[in-house]
């Protein structure tokens, strides 16, 4: 099963992770865009993870 975030991102692939987080390729539902998606871990410093593009 597709795992959906943000109501309109598809995760695909794990690309990559690191101490805050791990980071997938995914897509855009609503427009077709591959894109990147940050999955931050909820027991980070918050204000170290406020870098997300």
């Amino acid at each position: 099963m597709d795992q959906i975030v943000g109501g309109k991102f598809k995760l695909g692939r794990k690309i990559g992770s690191g101490s805050f987080g791990e980071l997938y390729l995914g897509v855009n539902m609503q427009t077709g865009e591959e894109v990147a998606v940050k999955m931050v871990c909820e027991s980070c410093d918050a204000s170290e993870s406020l870098w997300l593009f």
